[in-house]
């Protein structure tokens, strides 16, 4: 039998069976492999270009949303500060802001949209992004919403408050103005916009404003009186200064709205009151220190009628103004220029100012005749026929008031540094000239402080009030002429009028008069109970 050549190709008897067919060579092997790699390689390479080409577009769309995410909260965030600002008294205006905002916010979206229309993908992101941050968007404008229409609640309830309390100032009826405000206290209580604490607050507050307008009225009511002489003043209590100025402004700015004459008002004022307001002191010393010679003549000539009208206004003057009115007054008499009454005046003051205590007590000595002339003049002026027949009959009245004005003469010109010496006599005659009247209240007599000294016009109301107090203690059947009245030092010097009463018996002994409680009994004048 032949024998079979051996070959590469040819296995004898295998082992195991195979469907490959496995290269004859070694050479066919490599290449064999290397194709199988290549072809590997390839595949590999196609699927990282894939899986690159995907996060490459997932990046690019993450960086959208984040800008999205970034210039959507930019336009929100503004939005937000401008509804802020918005102001809440117009609910129709916030509930439209709302909506405005919703349909621009829209816009802003769609428009960012716009640029990714063939990305379908970026487009769904968008959207879920922008949906996502409307519910807190939403959630914030309603909450701004709602704080502004509580703000507006708010503000109706403190305006209708404000409005009660406004209205209550202006002299509303105080009872339906409680009524009022009570109705919006509980609206708002209702709708949770205020709590109980501030209506007990408000409710005090109205409290204290009816009770300032009551002190306001009664205030009010005596500053009236006092403006009509109802009520005597006391220029040095303080509690009286505060009722007088208010009286005169009250005046003063009641005259101004009817386009009245001030000045006449103020004179009118002054003589009914007894009380010179400050800002007629300071106005008048103002002019009559640095206004032109003729204006300063005019004012020292009102200054002297008033206190001629009542002495006791002297004293609410400042003294070296005073002793300037007495020094020019001196001299109005003697047909001089403006000019030369002011210069001789002045210098009359330097000239007794320049002196010492003992020099002055010399001029004193030197003018004692022409001081005794002077108090007779002084009696002329304070005289009329009933006063002179009045003063015979009882001498001890007219060397009371000689040693008054003696007195007064030297007291003002030793005490105060400007003043002259007829500065000095005119101004104990002004203070005696109001000091000593003649009083018809009980005894008729001169009488110093007399009850008529302190009131203007008619005093005849001062009589009934003394017989009504003297018969309410005595009875009906009194003789009014067997009582007499005694000034009360201390009151007299705080310009009130206030007496004690004495009874002179038919022996001429006099009896202290006591009251129902056996206590000394007091006599007032009040013209607030005369009926007018």
């Amino acid at each position: 039998m032949p024998e079979i050549p051996q070959s590469y190709g040819i296995v004898v008897n295998p082992s195991f069976k195979s469907n490959i067919a496995m290269p004859d060579t070694q050479a066919s092997q490599m290449t064999s492999q290397l194709g199988q790699q290549l072809s590997s390689n390839l595949m590999n390479i196609a699927t990282q270009m894939q899986y690159q080409n995907i996060k490459e577009e997932e990046s690019f769309n993450a960086a959208q949303v984040i800008d999205f995410r970034t210039k959507l909260a930019t336009f929100e965030n503004d939005k937000r500060i401008a509804l802020n600002e918005l102001s809440p008294n117009d609910p129709k205006l916030l509930e439209e802001t709302k909506k405005n905002f919703q349909t621009e916010r829209q816009e802003f979206i769609d428009n960012y949209l716009s640029n990714y229309t063939d990305n379908k993908k970026l487009s769904s992101l968008i959207k879920r992004q922008a949906d996502a941050e409307n519910v807190d968007f939403n959630f914030d404008v309603d909450r701004t919403l709602s704080n502004k229409k509580r703000e507006y609640g708010t503000n109706k309830i403190y305006e209708g408050i404000y409005s009660v309390n406004q209205r209550l100032q202006n002299g509303g009826n105080a009872a339906k103005l409680s009524n009022e405000l009570n109705l919006i206290l509980q609206t708002g209580l209702q709708s949770g916009l205020i709590d109980q604490n501030d209506i007990n607050r408000e409710k005090d507050k109205q409290k204290s404003i009816i009770e300032d307008l009551q002190k306001k009225y009664e205030l009010t009511k005596q500053a009236n009186l006092v403006a009509n002489g109802q009520i005597v003043v006391d220029p040095t209590d303080s509690e009286d200064r505060k009722l007088a100025e208010l009286a005169f402004q009250t005046q003063l700015e009641g005259t101004i709205k009817r386009n009245g004459n001030p000045e006449a008002m103020t004179m009118n004022f002054i003589q009914k009151t007894g009380y010179v307001p400050n800002q007629i002191k300071n106005n008048y010393s103002a002019m009559l220190n640095v206004g032109n010679p003729s204006e300063r003549i005019a004012i020292a000539e009102n200054i002297a009628s008033l206190v001629e009208s009542n002495s006791r206004l002297q004293n609410q003057f400042n003294s070296d103004d005073i002793n300037f009115v007495y020094a020019i007054k001196s001299r109005l008499n003697t047909g001089l220029p403006a000019e030369n009454i002011i210069q001789y005046a002045e210098k009359d003051m330097n000239k007794f100012q320049s002196m010492d205590r003992v020099a002055k007590k010399q001029v004193l000595r030197d003018q004692k005749k022409q001081l005794d002339n002077k108090f007779e003049n002084l009696k002329d002026d304070l005289s009329n026929p009933n006063f002179i027949e009045l003063l015979k009959s009882n001498p001890q009245i007219e060397d009371g008031i000689k040693k008054d004005y003696e007195t007064l003469v030297n007291d003002v010109f030793l005490d105060n540094p400007n003043a002259t010496f007829d500065g000095a006599t005119e101004f104990a005659k002004n203070q005696l000239k109001n000091t000593y009247k003649i009083t018809t209240v009980g005894k008729k007599r001169v009488m110093k402080d007399a009850p008529e000294s302190f009131f203007s016009g008619d005093t005849s109301w001062i009589n009934k009030q003394f017989e009504k107090t003297i018969k309410n203690v005595k009875g009906k059947d009194v003789n009014l002429d067997n009582y007499v009245l005694q000034p009360v030092a201390n009151e007299i010097k705080k310009g009130k009028p206030i007496y004690g009463i004495v009874e002179v018996d038919q022996y001429g002994q006099m009896n202290v008069v006591l009251d129902q409680n056996n206590q000394k009994l007091y006599f007032q004048p009040n013209l607030k109970q005369v009926k007018k």
